[in-house]
């Protein structure tokens, strides 16, 4: 029921409480006939409450129909003081604080005649900012207007009020935020994951495209939700929308009558939105993060080599946990044939490493787990410590006769065999040191025959071949 039918109706029921010998028939005839005496321009509830000062029943001004006593923005200007008007929240601030302790908000109100700004301070931002939640219809009681660099602002004094009318549809909130271009989005949740401490929610946005929220820890979302938030810092990173709240950001589920899926029915394909993958190894880069091969099924019946760039080395740490394992991935963005992590990247092996059975085969057969002798041609490592747990990557350019191939390993044991150090022993080296002993090795065993047994895949990727064991002669 709208907010006219509502105030029509309690005076009615007015009427009807002190003229007994009133029918809710007769009212509604003369309700009727009010309406098209004014030739059909003025709302049910201002009839029937012309209808009720005539049968000699007074209103309060606070409990008199909005279409009386409530301004339109649009008919807004500086100097009014103590005026009614209705709008729709459009934008939140939350309620934040200045350097000298002050608390304020900011909000915005919009009806299709236009937008205007105001401001809560102290007492009245924390109590009134409350009720001003995005999407919600609501009317701002004696409140006055003045001029604020160059534009019109709402001010409450201390004897003015806000209170909330009902809930917009959620078409025509989405109407208003593409009019007025106000700093708000309204997102529906796909998905919530918490990743090294951010609140990440993956979700889809006007107009049906991916965007990554990043909300404080506090916040509670449940899928399909539908969020608005307002006061956050907004960027595009290749393609996707990400959306940084701070603890002070406004964000709300939106209360609306329509189905979340009005927003975009049909979820558009992003590796954002996740996806399964097998961690084949990494490569580490020189200084923080690296490079994640990933096999991953095209639909094509085959599997390929598809690699993913991080400068995190945290991130380098999830995927080494998920080595060898399929696990889904949240969060990575796609740049031509490489991905690339954001901000709310996420790995979660969604089973345990199958066994693996080796035959013997020489580099020519793909997509295999293989067991083959070879000469090192080259050979090198890298190794870090993140908080005295060893990342470190083995590469080797291995040639059996018939091909050549980029190998790769992370296998602890590998690296054991090759360094003859234990790579958590030697997260206790100096770097300096530790340099010289992987550089001698590698020189020292150039030309040399080895076994290694590994998964060979064909691919047109920096490395096919990852290794899981070695043996030296």
């Amino acid at each position: 029921m709208s907010s006219e039918d509502v105030e029509t109706e309690q005076i009615i029921g007015e009427i009807l409480r002190t003229h007994s010998n009133l029918t809710r028939e007769i009212i509604e005839k003369m309700i009727a006939s009010k309406v098209e005496e004014f030739g059909g321009i003025i709302r049910r509830d201002a009839a029937a409450l012309m209808v009720a000062k005539e049968l000699g029943i007074s209103f309060s001004r606070e409990s008199a129909p909005s279409s009386l006593t409530a301004l339109r923005i649009g008919d807004l200007a500086s100097g009014f003081r103590g005026v009614d008007v209705e709008g729709v929240v459009v934008f939140n601030s939350g309620l934040r604080q200045l350097s000298s302790g002050k608390k304020f908000l900011r909000f915005a109100l919009a009806d299709n005649t236009g937008i205007i700004w105001g401001v809560l301070w102290d007492e009245q931002a924390e109590k009134i900012g409350k009720i001003l939640r995005v999407g919600s219809k609501v009317r701002l009681l004696k409140v006055s207007v003045r001029r604020y660099k160059e534009r019109n602002e709402i001010y409450f004094d201390k004897n003015s009020s806000a209170k909330v009318l009902s809930d917009l549809a959620l078409e025509e909130l989405l109407k208003y935020l593409e009019k007025y271009r106000v700093r708000t989005r309204v997102v529906r949740v796909l998905k919530s994951s918490m990743v090294a401490g951010r609140n990440c929610v993956y979700g889809v946005g006007e107009p049906c495209g991916p965007v990554i929220l990043v909300l404080p820890l506090d916040t509670t979302v449940q899928e399909n939700n539908l969020l608005a938030v307002s006061g956050c810092s907004e960027f595009s990173r290749r393609g996707v929308d990400v959306v940084k709240c701070d603890i002070s950001a406004h964000v709300s589920a939106l209360q609306t009558s329509e189905s979340s899926l009005f927003l975009c029915r049909e979820v558009p394909s992003s590796e954002v939105f996740g996806f399964k993958a097998e961690v084949l190894g990494y490569l580490l880069f020189r200084r923080e993060g690296g490079r994640v091969f990933l096999a991953v099924e095209p639909g094509n019946g085959r599997v390929d080599v598809k690699p993913l760039v991080t400068f995190r080395d945290k991130s380098i740490l999830m995927f080494s946990e998920g080595l060898g394992k399929v696990c889904e991935i949240f969060g990575a963005v796609a740049v031509e044939d490489v991905l690339r992590e954001t901000e709310c990247l996420s790995i979660t092996p969604v089973g345990d490493r199958p066994p693996r059975r080796y035959n013997f085969s020489k580099f020519t057969k793909g997509d295999a787990f293989i067991m083959n002798r070879a000469t090192v041609i080259a050979l090198n490592a890298r190794l870090r410590c993140l908080d005295s747990r060893p990342l470190f990557h083995v590469s080797m350019v291995l040639d059996d006769g018939t091909a050549t191939k980029r190998g790769l390993s992370n296998s602890p044991s590998v690296f054991e065999k090759v360094y003859s150090l234990d790579p958590r022993e030697a997260c206790e080296y100096p770097p300096s040191a530790l340099e010289k002993i992987l550089s001698f090795v590698n020189q020292d065993l150039l030309g040399i025959d080895v076994i290694v047994k590994a998964r060979l895949l064909e691919s047109s990727a920096q490395y096919t071949l990852f290794i899981d064991d070695i043996s030296l002669p």
